[in-house]
């Protein structure tokens, strides 16, 4: 049994005379994942905006996610520019309703890189009101463009106040980097790509995104000589809305639980500290240590230069 799941996984089966291995000893899935969904209404652009202004694509976007979601029987987790959401718009509570979980995303899609930190810290507060006052619910939040700071003593600070506020923060493993996706489509789009081009380039990013998986994967085997539970990003868009059941099929394929958002977090990896105060964004495997591989080369490849050669973006 053990060689057959471990196949599938795309593993080499152990040696026969090899002792079980954790996961296995005690019952725990091989490969586990959390979903997680940025954006709540829509993807957003510079500035903060979301990409599409209309409440009527915001609707039709989020309830095919969660269709999908719901066929394939999967939490996932959604954070939310509470700046973004009309005074009566019921898009979290749908969420929630849908027994998933709400996370803040600040009110606008704010760096905490580039924002004086009281002004950083009233855009994330802005946004306390998606729990009730009442609520023991762990409050969930994610960075923008996943920047917590450049310096350690900037980094520690917006940690400290995102504490005393009593937030957690979401870190992410795998980046499915559908915004990019999702922008390019909306150009050639624009310029009168046909179905098939559009189709191939959906295609394009379902393949990447199982790619980004399997090298996450790779990367908590090289370092941690085990599977860790990964967390994935995707933001809420059209490109992640047309994909997303080519995604969850792909996961359960190859033995790929998905898991709620605070299950992931009870793997010990994310109890090893940020050991990361570099510029721009950094996934977990990379940001605890060590940062780099022994001979100095990152964890991860460069997807994001490597996609944006073969989309031409920008």
């Amino acid at each position: 049994m053990l060689a057959t799941i471990m196949l599938l996984l795309g593993c080499t089966a152990p040696a026969p005379t090899a002792a079980p291995t954790a996961p296995e000893a005690t019952g725990t899935p091989v490969a586990r994942i959390a979903l997680t969904f940025d954006d709540l209404p829509y993807q957003t652009r510079r500035g903060g905006a979301p990409l599409s202004p209309e409440p009527a694509d915001w609707a039709r976007v989020n309830r095919s996610i969660l269709a999908a979601l719901a066929e394939a029987d999967a939490p996932a987790t959604v954070f939310v520019n509470c700046g973004n959401l009309a005074d009566d718009d019921t898009l979290a509570d749908q969420w929630r309703r849908a027994g998933h979980t709400v996370g803040n995303h600040t009110a606008h899609h704010s760096s905490a890189a580039h924002t004086d930190l009281d002004v950083w810290m009233a855009e994330v507060r802005q946004c306390d009101g998606l729990w009730p006052t009442e609520s023991t619910a762990t409050r969930w939040f994610r960075f923008p463009y996943l920047w917590r700071g450049e310096g350690v003593e900037r980094r520690d600070a917006v940690q400290a106040a995102l504490n005393d506020a009593g937030y957690r923060v979401a870190p992410v493993t795998v980046d499915s980097h559908d915004w990019m996706f999702e922008l390019v489509r909306r150009q050639r789009k624009e310029t009168g790509a046909s179905d098939a081009d559009l189709a191939g380039l959906g295609a394009h990013y379902a393949r990447n995104t199982a790619e980004a998986v399997a090298e996450a994967r790779a990367i908590s085997r090289e370092k941690l000589g085990r599977e860790a539970a990964q967390i994935l990003l995707l933001h809420i868009n059209d490109t992640t809305a047309a994909q997303l059941p080519s995604i969850l099929a792909a996961l359960e394929a190859e033995g790929i639980e998905v898991v709620r958002l605070d299950e992931a977090m009870t793997d010990p990896l994310y109890a090893q500290p940020d050991a990361w105060a570099g510029r721009g964004a950094r996934w977990w495997l990379a940001r605890t240590d060590p940062v780099a591989r022994p001979d100095g080369s990152p964890w991860y490849s460069d997807r994001e230069g490597t996609l944006g050669k073969q989309l031409g973006w920008p």
